[in-house]
């Protein structure tokens, strides 16, 4: 591993050839490239393909990603979550495209579907070790994760981040039946 992350070609004929690439200040521990929407309910006009980039100094970067020429944005945003490398993981928040980032405090990151910024909360939440999305009939948007040798099953509702930078989700524990 290298500090760089690197964007390359998966059409025939330009297979694994390089597209473009971004230089990091630190490891990179975990990656994820998604086209984020702001659900059904969004103004938006388009979607915007981001690259969230896990570092290993306990920080994250967010970048836009040119969906034709895969070029990376010029100006990445960066981001100081906790003392642990960041884990990143797709997932859904109420129909729309979200990331979760676990450090030492979990955190999601969306975009706001009224103005289209993007916007980034720490969860109420203990600490997780890994998460991944996870639907049922029950839940449909949820998170499953560990927390040491627990496995948790989490709903998170978008009700807490109106808007507003920084704004914290809260959580209810409630036993399942």
């Amino acid at each position: 591993r290298d500090l760089s992350v690197r964007v390359v070609s998966l059409q025939s004929g330009q297979l694994l050839e390089q597209r473009s690439s971004t230089a990091l200040k630190a490891r990179p521990h975990s990656v994820a490239l998604q086209i984020m929407n702001g659900g059904p309910q969004s103004s938006a006009v388009t979607d915007e393909t981001v690259l969230t980039v896990g570092l290993d100094d306990g920080s994250s970067l967010r970048a836009s990603v040119d969906p034709v020429t895969g070029g990376i944005g010029t100006s990445p945003t960066r981001r100081f979550l906790g003392a642990r490398p960041v884990s990143v993981s797709r997932i859904s928040l109420e129909g729309s495209s979200a990331t979760l980032l676990l450090s030492s405090r979990p955190w999601i990151s969306r975009l706001d579907s009224a103005s289209g910024k993007h916007i980034m909360a720490p969860l109420s939440y203990a600490p997780l070790d890994h998460g991944c999305a996870f639907g049922s009939e029950a839940i449909r948007d949820g998170i499953v994760a560990t927390a040491g040798t627990t496995l948790r099953i989490l709903s998170v509702d978008s009700a807490g981040m109106g808007g507003g930078e920084d704004e914290a989700f809260n959580t209810n524990k409630i036993d399942l039946r």
